[in-house]
């Protein structure tokens, strides 16, 4: 009885330690001499094997997490329980992946890491050359490691967005629209974008199901995709890459076009990432909607999306701009219906029944954007871009 209370006793001992969550903390340096590498991805991948399993089983990876890094190049990462094996990957646009020794979680988290990042620019020779289609991750490919790039400033987008201490605020305007993108502006509203926790896996799951373009009775809606699309491995897995052909390709740019392995049999999306050609840094995205419903088949449709780093190290999503086929809200004349009744004739007459249509013919584009003016970290302000400013006040003007 008493051998039974011991293991008992050591059970309740040792369990809340070998439970605990384990929290990883770190400062990232480059340069010499070292300075802090500031506003940087961490990407922490953990390992562990499942409860009940066997020794010699492998462990199961787990989903990665995320931080960037402060202005004294720290980040904090909080691993889940049960964790054994940890993977490290510093992740900057234009710089190939900066991978630390895998460790096991105890020894991560008993000091601060210190990581001094070497200097493994992308190099543009290599992108030159190589101009082939990559479908799915081949970290080998040039393509590949372009779109990597351009992957870390989407991720690091999304931390931006989840950080409270920033506040961002936006124009949203309305408007007539043509096919090289330019809008003249018939309604805006003024709006302060809080940061929301990010949206369910579900509403994602829905744009790969329901596709990008949706009819719903009298009225149709245009997706269009984020950062957290863009950047999830589904993503990944289900399109291909490949460099943008020289003639096609803006001064000063080097472009990834993507587009859906399969043919898409919903309303699906393919375009190109633009990336500086000297830094690697995305710059913008330009999208069209592929295999769109018939009625909605017109040139123009789709959307540019632009980015910017703020002076603090964090990116944001600074412009964006939907176009989309005009719809026009009609009725059918009323049903006129004969029937034949023990020799009788009846008429009836059907009651009108609304629909929703873009003309078919139409030459017509409706679209939505928006621009940021304003970002504040706590009560700094972190970018105060005029031109964007002017295009703000221009809008708010004309406001009702």
């Amino acid at each position: 009885m008493s051998t039974r209370l011991a293991f008992l006793a050591l059970l309740l001992l040792v369990a809340p330690v070998s439970s605990r969550a384990q929290r990883i903390t770190g400062t990232v340096l480059r340069g010499d001499p070292a300075v802090a590498a500031v506003g940087v991805l961490v990407e922490v991948r953990s390992s562990a094997r499942p409860t009940g399993a066997a020794p010699q089983q492998a462990p199961v990876a787990r989903a990665p997490q995320r931080a960037l890094t402060d202005s004294r190049g720290v980040f904090r990462v909080t691993l889940a329980t049960g964790a054994d094996s940890v993977f490290i990957r510093v992740l900057r646009p234009g710089f190939r992946p900066h991978v630390v020794p895998a460790m096991r979680v105890s020894d991560a988290a008993a000091r601060p890491l210190r990581i001094t990042l070497g200097e493994q620019p992308i190099t543009i020779a290599a992108v030159q050359v190589r101009e082939s289609r990559i479908c799915g991750p081949r970290s080998e490919s040039d393509a590949w490691s372009l779109w990597e790039s351009a992957r870390t400033v989407l991720q690091s987008i999304e931390l931006t967005e989840r950080d409270t201490t920033i506040r961002i605020w936006t124009v949203e305007f309305q408007g007539e629209a043509t096919e090289q993108g330019t809008v003249q502006v018939r309604d805006s509203t003024i709006k302060h974008i809080s940061n929301i926790p990010p949206l369910p896996p579900a509403y994602y799951d829905s744009l790969y199901k329901f596709g990008y373009i949706r009819r719903n009775a009298d009225t149709t809606v245009y997706y269009a995709p984020n950062a957290t699309v863009l950047a999830d491995d589904y993503f990944i897995d289900n399109y291909c890459f490949r460099v943008a052909s020289k003639d096609s390709t803006p001064k000063g740019s080097i472009g990834v076009r993507f587009e859906p392995m399969r043919n898409p049999r919903v309303t699906d999306i393919a375009g190109t990432f633009w990336l500086d050609a000297e830094t690697y840094l995305l710059q913008r995205i330009e999208f069209d909607y592929v295999n769109a419903p018939a009625t909605h088949r017109m040139p123009g449709t789709g959307g540019d999306v632009l980015f910017t780093k703020l002076p603090s190290g964090h990116w944001i999503l600074s412009e964006w701009s939907t176009r989309m086929a005009r719809s026009v809200l009609t009725r059918e004349p009323p049903r006129r219906t004969v029937r034949v009744q023990n020799g009788s004739t009846f008429q009836n007459r059907g009651r009108p029944i609304a629909a929703s249509y873009p003309l078919r013919w139409s030459k017509d584009l409706w679209a939505r954007s928006q621009v940021v003016y304003r970002v504040q970290q706590d009560e700094t302000t972190l970018q105060y871009d005029a031109s964007a400013d002017s295009i703000a006040r221009r809008i708010i003007k004309r406001t009702p």
